[in-house]
C-alpha cells in the first residue's frame, strides 16, 4: 500500500469522536429488494459502530461512511440494543439488510458476541439476512457460525466491495487493502457454507480517465463472473463524500464524477456476458457530487437504470437519448488520443493530492 496515498487519505478524513446515542442505529427504513426476480419488503438497518477498521487507519480514497461512526469503542451490548431498536419497526418484512460503516464480520468493528446475538434475533419469517463484509473477513468459521444461528429457511448474503481488480488501481487509486485473490477465496468459502455474494464494483475511482474507468469496471466484472456463490454485480458510480481524498480532488478541479452514460455503457457491456443480476445504485445521481449528464436527461437515464435493475432488460437504455451523449463520446475519443486528462500515470502526477503525496507517486510512475 503506497504510504503517501494512505497518508493523503488519512489527512482528508478529519475524524472526530461522536456523542450520539450508542443504543440507537444510525438509520432504519423499509424498501423493496429483488431476489431471483421476486420483490420482497426489506427492513434496512445501518448500525452505528466504532467505524471501519481500515477507514480509521486511512481507508479507501472515496469512502466517507466512517463520518457517521463513533470512532471510539462501542460494545456488543450497544450494537445488540441498536438492532433491537430497529426490530421494533419489523412487520411484514421478509428480508433484513444490516449494514455497518465497514465490515460486519470484522470483530474489531462488530464483536463476535454481537454478530452471534444479532443472528440469533433474526425473526423466523425472514428469508434472507444480508450484510456487507470485506473479503478477507469471510472465513469458514464465521460464516458457519452465523448460518447455524439464522432461521432454518433464511439465506445468508454478503456484499463484498471488490471496487476494482487491477492491482495498480486497487493500490494507487482506491487504496484498498485486499486483492482479487482475496475475493476468490471469499467466494469459495461462501459457496461451501451455502451463502451468497454480491460484488460491488466502482465506476470511476480517482485518477482514472472516463475511458479507463469504464474499462476497469468491465474488466473487474469479467474477473469475478462465474465465481462460486456470486448472485449479483453492483456497479457503484463514485460520488463525492465529505472528508475524503476524492472530495479534496473534486474541490481542486482534479476529479469529476462519472457520466451517467458511462454507467449505462458498463451495464450494457456487462449484461451481455454474465448470467447473474447486474445493476447500479446511483448515489446523488443527477447532482454535482454524483454521476450526472447534462442535467436535461439525468432523470430519464436514472429511471432507465432503475428499470434495468428491476427487470434485467438492457433494452430499456435504447429508449433514452440526449445530445449530450455525443459530447460524452467525444470525450472518450479525445482521452484515447491523450488530449483529455491523459492516462493513469499522468493523472497521478497531476492530481495526487498534496505536494507531499504527489512526490511519493512520482517514484512509482517514473518507469
Amino acid at each position: 500500500m503506497p504510504e503517501a496515498l494512505n497518508q493523503a487519505v488519512q489527512d482528508a478524513r478529519r475524524l472526530k469522536q461522536r456523542d450520539d446515542n450508542p443504543n440507537a442505529p444510525s438509520r432504519v427504513w423499509s424498501e423493496e429488494e429483488v431476489i431471483d426476480g421476486e420483490t420482497h419488503r426489506a427492513l434496512t438497518v445501518i448500525l452505528r459502530t466504532r467505524g471501519c477498521t481500515w477507514a480509521i487507519r486511512g481507508g479507501c480514497s472515496m469512502c466517507g461512511y466512517v463520518n457517521d461512526s463513533f470512532v471510539k469503542k462501542i460494545t456488543a451490548d450497544h450494537l445488540v440494543r441498536q438492532f433491537e431498536t430497529a426490530l421494533s419497526q419489523f412487520s411484514d418484512h421478509s428480508v433484513i439488510k444490516l449494514y455497518t460503516s465497514g465490515s460486519f464480520l470484522d470483530d474489531t468493528e462488530v464483536p463476535i458476541e454481537a454478530q452471534q446475538r444479532i443472528a440469533d434475533m433474526v425473526p423466523e419469517q425472514v428469508v434472507r439476512f444480508q450484510s456487507e463484509a470485506q473479503a478477507h473477513h469471510v472465513t469458514k468459521e464465521r460464516l458457519s457460525d452465523i448460518v447455524n444461528r439464522l432461521p432454518t429457511n433464511c439465506q445468508l448474503a454478503f456484499g463484498i466491495g471488490m471496487e476494482a481488480s487491477t492491482p495498480e488501481v486497487l493500490e494507487h487509486s482506491v487504496n484498498n487493502e485486499f486483492t482479487i485473490q482475496d475475493y476468490h477465496e471469499a467466494a469459495r468459502v461462501a459457496d461451501e457454507e451455502g451463502a451468497y455474494l454480491k460484488c460491488y464494483v466502482l465506476v470511476k475511482p480517482p485518477f482514472l480517465t472516463e475511458n479507463e474507468a469504464i474499462v476497469e469496471a468491465v474488466e473487474t466484472a469479467k474477473r469475478v463472473a462465474g465465481t462460486p456463490a456470486l448472485e449479483a454485480i453492483s456497479f457503484n458510480p463514485v460520488s463525492v463524500h465529505k472528508n475524503t481524498l476524492v472530495e479534496e480532488l473534486f474541490r481542486s478541479g482534479d476529479y469529476s464524477p462519472p457520466w451517467l452514460w458511462s454507467v449505462v455503457d458498463v451495464l450494457e457491456r456487462v449484461s451481455s456476458f454474465v448470467d447473474v443480476q447486474v445493476h447500479s445504485d446511483v448515489v446523488a445521481g443527477g447532482q454535482a457530487r454524483g454521476a450526472h449528464n447534462c442535467g436535461a436527461c439525468d432523470e430519464d437515464v436514472l429511471r432507465a437504470i432503475d428499470a434495468h435493475k428491476k427487470t434485467g432488460d438492457a433494452s430499456v437504455f435504447e429508449r433514452v437519448s440526449c445530445s449530450c451523449r455525443e459530447v460524452w463520446k467525444e470525450q472518450l475519443a479525445l482521452e484515447g488520443l491523450g488530449f483529455a486528462g491523459g492516462g493513469l500515470a499522468s493523472s497521478f502526477r497531476e492530481a495526487a493530492g498534496s505536494k507531499k503525496a504527489r512526490s511519493g507517486f512520482e517514484t512509482w510512475y517514473q518507469a
